[in-house]
């Protein structure tokens, strides 16, 4: 059986990728700015954009084709006994070690740079007094800000316009603290609607295919900040936290409303999740106190949110979670609303205004 087992070069091969890659990756801890980003990734992304860019459809699509055939074949030949129950595990094993390098190799060597919290000096913590000063000044931005908007633009006009109209603002914010150049970036809307809300997620970067991805069932205004938060996942940022930050900056930096107004509301909605939390009817009674079209607005995201089936979410949580904290990011999860607290302190700091 051991004999088989390496003598197998596609299962050979793939361990063979794995130790690759772990021993790169320890390799590039000591500078991954420059060891990874700057001699390889940058590279891969500029060699990948001139191979695949003509292609419109989301490449993820051809990767499940891929893996689906690859699965059907091999669990028909193992079903009509032309292959061992052995020889199907050493298969599927094969892709899970290729795919577990590959991630690695083509970016999550990415999680060993310097995080922009450190970078910028951001790890203080913010008194009860400074949230609601916050809450108490979003209140008045959000309201003006939608009072001049007019209709959102549609699905269509997002799908062939968006991220021509985030990427200056994308290179602008990572050359202002010094964490990227201008790399090829690519983020396209993903349908069947609800494909990416199964998995718990409005977007996903996917290193297999080098493109990020934004759910197409999302409520318009959300779009925005969602693929802006991916586009930094694309530029080789990897802390979800960060990459909310880097989002809300990103789309601040627009000189588009409703770019603007979407970042403005998702601070709005994790900053409305901590004050259920802080104190209960203060979060009734200024929730109440926001303009109705914006009520509405929330209300609109919620009901989106809520309309389309989770598969497992605490297992996918619980695992979610692990893997994040594996990968040096503390706080798992929960980084995500970490965007408010670093908002205010970059204020306090006039690192924004």
């Amino acid at each position: 059986m051991f004999k088989s087992w390496i003598s197998d070069k596609p299962f050979i091969t793939s361990v063979t990728l794995l130790i690759v890659s772990i021993l790169w990756q320890n390799w590039s801890k000591a500078d991954a700015d420059h060891r990874y980003y700057s001699l390889f990734y940058i590279g891969f992304r500029k060699t990948w954009d001139l191979l695949f860019v003509w292609i419109r459809i989301p490449l993820l699509y051809l990767w499940l084709a891929a893996i689906i055939l690859f699965v059907v074949f091999k669990l028909g030949s193992y079903l009509s006994k032309r292959i061992k129950l052995t020889d199907l595990a050493r298969s599927l094993l094969s892709v899970i070690f290729t795919h577990l390098a590959i991630f690695y190799m083509l970016w999550g060597m990415n999680y060993n740079r310097i995080n922009l919290v450190n970078r910028i000096q951001l790890n203080g913590e913010i008194s009860d007094s400074s949230f609601y000063e916050e809450l108490s000044l979003l209140k008045d931005r959000i309201r003006n800000q939608r009072i001049g908007m007019a209709n959102l633009p549609t699905i269509a006009q997002y799908n062939a316009s968006l991220m021509h109209e985030l990427r200056p603002n994308v290179y602008s914010i990572f050359s202002k603290y010094h964490i990227g150049e201008a790399i090829p970036l690519q983020c396209k809307l993903l349908s069947p609607k609800g494909f990416l809300f199964l998995f718990g997620a409005s977007g996903v970067y996917w290193p297999f295919v080098g493109e990020g991805y934004v759910e197409s069932a999302l409520h318009p205004i959300q779009i925005p900040f969602t693929m802006a938060h991916e586009l930094c996942h694309v530029m080789g940022w990897t802390d979800e936290g960060e990459c909310n930050l880097l989002a809300y900056l990103i789309c601040m930096n627009s000189n588009k409303d409703y770019i603007r107004y979407s970042a403005e509301l998702t601070l709005l909605r994790y900053m409305l999740i901590d004050l259920k939390y802080k104190n209960y009817e203060y979060y009734k009674e200024y929730r109440d106190s926001l303009p109705l079209q914006i009520q509405t607005d929330l209300n609109e995201i919620n009901l989106t949110l809520n309309s389309y089936p989770e598969l497992f979410p605490k297992i996918r949580e619980y695992f979610y979670d692990l893997f994040l904290k594996s990968n040096g990011v503390s706080d798992g999860i929960r980084s995500y609303s970490n965007i408010s607290r670093w908002i205010i302190l970059m204020k306090k700091q006039n690192k924004i205004h």
